[in-house]
């Protein structure tokens, strides 16, 4: 459950060169590894059952809305996940892909993260996670380092 309360439950999109994780999946009730399970949340919302279908190499790079535990895209390298979300602040924060899919969406908003895993083992194992961008009704605010001068 995300901190607004929403479960997803949409198909795979993709969208150019990047997947769309969006709203693929339901949290189970319990975690994965009490029930024995031994593979990630993104890797059931990619269908990934398989160690040789798992392996896309060494490095993933995911953009994830922090605030509604959403996946959004993947990307080869981290540069190209921060030229994704310098794209996203120019659009407003109620149009797709910025507004929020709560029921409260005019008053959240929504807060990107580059989480990088290492894809060659399943369970992915996270690497490093970075908040970038945070875009809502107040405006667009970038972490320190990150927007369109940095």
């Amino acid at each position: 459950m995300s901190r607004c309360g929403l479960t997803p439950n949409q198909p795979l999109q993709q969208t150019g060169a990047a997947v769309r994780l969006s709203e693929v999946f339901r949290r189970p009730a319990a975690p994965a590894a009490e029930r024995g399970v031994r593979h990630s949340v993104l890797d059931c919302s990619l269908g990934v059952t398989s160690r040789a279908a798992a392996t896309f190499g060494v490095g993933m790079f995911v953009i994830e809305d922090e605030r509604h535990a959403e996946p959004q895209a993947r990307f080869a390298s981290f540069q190209q996940a921060v030229a994704e979300l310098k794209r996203r602040a120019k659009i407003p924060w109620d149009q797709d892909p910025n507004r929020a899919p709560c029921r409260g969406w005019q008053r959240c908003g929504r807060t990107y993260e580059v989480i990088e895993y290492d894809d060659s083992q399943v369970p992915w194992e996270e690497l490093r996670r970075v908040t970038v961008l945070d875009v809502s009704a107040a405006g667009v605010e970038w972490s320190s380092g990150f927007g369109e001068s940095e």
